[in-house]
């Protein structure tokens, strides 16, 4: 059984350098091996809680630490996309010296793609940046305008992945829509995608399932395609009905699990 210890880290409130701070919530598994640490950048709303069964079967591998992003869960502050970086430089600082291999998901991979602290390669499970944000809305032939009209938007969200938003999150939500397009690299990076992502507009339509996996290929040309991984699982690597649901649901050793094995054996690789 994995021994979590509740922490909470301190970040800026509107810049990393700002002296007004605020605190994120977060765990960290208790040291037990000289291995790197993974640290979890979550996707947006479901807070660590959410990721409990993935986050115990990597820390059965690899120390683990993660946190709940603004504007997500309880948080008391706006929710804002080019802080999300900021906040990841900020997390690594204090976890201190050591190798920190990130893996995020969904919008998480702002954060990752965007840190200017990580030198090491990193795990992208159905990235939500550039291109990729909220495509299905754009799958719909909305207009952004019209996208970032806020009560549409919300109205829509929930729809979609139902759910009910810290409306912190709601504020700053439609700027996910401008995040910053991710620049090529030549970091062995690992991802995958979903052929049933509803966030993504992959769910139905082969060819955007296809052009995903493109798009990821032309900016990770050293990268490796786990997309074969979770062929069948949704935006959140279960079968439930709404994405955003409780992330990797199932059953040890079925379906979802299989993602956990490719992403240890990722980070084994780059560590002998």
């Amino acid at each position: 059984m994995v021994n979590w210890i509740p922490v909470s880290f301190i970040v800026g409130q509107s810049s990393k350098a700002d002296k007004s701070k605020i605190s994120l919530e977060g765990i960290i598994s208790r040291e037990k091996s000289s291995k790197s640490r993974i640290v979890v950048v979550l996707g947006l709303n479901s807070g660590f809680q959410g990721y409990m069964p993935f986050l115990n079967g990597l820390a059965d591998h690899y120390n683990v630490a993660t946190y709940n992003q603004r504007g997500q869960k309880n948080s008391k502050v706006e929710f804002n996309p080019p802080m999300l970086s900021e906040d990841l430089d900020s997390v690594l600082e204090s976890l201190g010296e050591g190798r920190n291999l990130l893996l995020a998901h969904s919008a998480g991979s702002i954060a990752v793609a965007n840190s200017k602290l990580n030198p090491y390669p990193y795990f992208l499970i159905t990235p939500c940046f550039g291109d990729f944000s909220f495509s299905s809305l754009y799958q719909l032939g909305l207009s952004a305008s019209r996208i970032k009209n806020l009560p549409y938007f919300k109205e829509f969200t929930n729809q979609l992945l139902g759910n009910e938003w810290n409306p912190n999150f709601m504020e700053g939500a439609s700027s996910l829509l401008s995040s910053p397009t991710i620049i090529p690299s030549n970091i062995p990076v690992g991802y995958c995608v979903s052929d049933r992502d509803e966030a993504l507009g992959t769910l139905g339509n082969p060819d955007h399932y296809l052009k995903s996996r493109e798009i990821l290929r032309k900016i990770y040309p050293s990268g490796h395609d786990f997309s074969e991984r979770i062929k069948g699982l949704n935006h959140c690597l279960n079968r439930n009905s709404y994405d955003f649901s409780y992330f990797l649901k199932n059953e040890e050793g079925k379906d979802s699990f299989r993602i956990i094995k490719s992403i240890v054996s990722f980070f084994d690789n780059l560590d002998s």
